[in-house]
Formats: C-alpha cells, sequence, structure tokens
C-alpha cells in the first residue's frame, strides 16, 4: 500500500463503508484487525469485499485517500481488481472522499479502466 498522510482516515472510511454494507445484509469481509479479511486477489488484499444478498453478486471495494489516488501501488491494485473484476462478472468500486472524487475519475480514465465505480463517500 502506498503511504497515506493519515492511515486513520483511510480505516475510518473502510470501516464506515463497511458497516453500511452490513446494514443493507451484504456478506461483508473487511481488511481491518479483527475482522473476516478478503481473500487476496492476484498480489492484493481488497479493502472490502461484499455479495449482494439479493443477486449474489460479489463486489469488490478499495478505499483511497486524496494522496493514495495516483500512487503506483494504487494504480496496480485498480488493475488487478478491474480485470478480476470483469473475469468473475463481479463488480468492482473505488471509495474516495467526495473531494477527492474527480481527481479518482481522472485516474481511472488514465489508466483505461471502463468497468470501475467510483464512489464519493
Amino acid at each position: 500500500m502506498g503511504k497515506r498522510l493519515v492511515q486513520s482516515d483511510h480505516d475510518l472510511m473502510v470501516a464506515a463503508y463497511a458497516k453500511d454494507l452490513m446494514k443493507l445484509g451484504y456478506e461483508v469481509a473487511v481488511d481491518l484487525p479483527g475482522l473476516i479479511t478478503p481473500a487476496q486477489i492476484g498480489e492484493h488484499i481488497p479493502d472490502i469485499t461484499a455479495k449482494d444478498p439479493g443477486t449474489g453478486k460479489f463486489h469488490v471495494f478499495e478505499v483511497e485517500t486524496s494522496d493514495s489516488i495516483n500512487d503506483e501501488h494504487t494504480a496496480s491494485q485498480w488493475l488487478t481488481f478491474a480485470v478480476a473484476a470483469a473475469i468473475g462478472n463481479s463488480q468492482f468500486h473505488v471509495i474516495v472522499p467526495k473531494a477527492a472524487y474527480l481527481s479518482a475519475c481522472l485516474r481511472v480514465k488514465a489508466l483505461t479502466l471502463n468497468n470501475v465505480d467510483v464512489i464519493g463517500f
């Protein structure tokens, strides 16, 4: 993972989004201490994976802070997760602070990723 200015901000976003998914009934795995860790995809472990209770569709979520969006490690994660999602008929989501939404969208475009959902949170 690339260096973040405030790792706790990242972890708070991961925990809050995972909690929202759990409230909706999703089966969730979260890469935080004391919780069920998501399965590794390629060489990376996503921040959150979730299975939709209604459709059974699998979702992969990666949380970024404004200072990690342009890291090379982030690009590697996004490429890996986007390809895996496309092959596995899943959905890949990038979650960023609302103020970083445009930056994340531009990064997705620069990486030519077509099947990525960017979420401002």
